[in-house]
């Protein structure tokens, strides 16, 4: 399949932070914690209650937005939003967390996610699939494809770091089609080693950006415009 060049379009930005143990005095700290995230992405929002444990922030002007919060972890989304804004909301965020809640401060996982999409054009191909043609060809499964989607769990350790990352590509073979991809980025500390704090989690947003915007692309062998 020949190479293509594409112009990659933002869908949502995601962050999820998650304690080593449940925290279960969310309901006294979650009024001044929602308060102050309103404030800070400028949202007005709809708080669902799932469980006695979990609530969920929607938002009506914005869909893709979406905050939910749990005894055992923080999980904001958002779309509509330079990059830079959703980083800096999402620490701003988890420093606010932090303040009310000691478990918070040191964390088990962290990580931020974005999708985006590549492509709402069909490729031309013996199947019309990007992902077929490309990464599938000797994959020899008679009949119509549809839907395809991959997965990719790999640990990013050069020169001295360590991440695990998260690489999937979707595709969507219908009227309506589409070519999208999402990327999560994210560090573990299944040892309790206690190191995954607000400086580490700043850390992991700036890797997971330059190695988005500098490696990742060349790595896929697609030229981005």
């Amino acid at each position: 399949m020949e190479k293509e060049t594409f112009e990659i379009k933002p869908i949502f930005y995601l962050a999820g932070f998650h304690l080593h143990r449940p925290d279960y005095n969310i309901k006294s700290i979650k009024g001044e914690l929602y308060n102050f995230i309103s404030e800070k992405t400028n949202r007005v929002f709809e708080i669902i209650p799932i469980d006695d444990h979990l609530e969920i922030l929607k938002s009506a002007e914005n869909k893709l937005f979406e905050v939910r919060f749990e005894s055992s972890s923080l999980i904001y989304q958002d779309a509509d939003i330079e990059y830079g804004s959703f980083k800096d909301n999402a620490i701003e965020i988890l420093k606010k967390w932090q303040s009310l809640s000691a478990s918070s401060r040191r964390l088990k996982i962290a990580g931020i996610l974005r999708k985006i999409l590549l492509s709402k054009t069909a490729p031309k191909g013996v199947y019309s699939s990007r992902i077929y043609d490309h990464y599938l060809k000797n994959f020899n499964i008679q009949g119509k494809k549809k839907n395809l989607s991959l997965h990719l769990n790999y640990s990013y350790d050069k020169r001295g770091l360590d991440y695990n990352i998260n690489l999937n590509i979707d595709e969507v073979i219908k009227k309506n089609y589409s070519y999208e991809m999402r990327i999560d980025v994210n560090k573990f500390d299944f040892d309790r080693a206690g190191n995954i704090d607000l400086n580490k989690v700043m850390e992991i947003f700036e890797f997971a950006e330059k190695y988005f915007t500098e490696e990742l692309f060349n790595d896929m062998d697609i030229t981005i415009k």
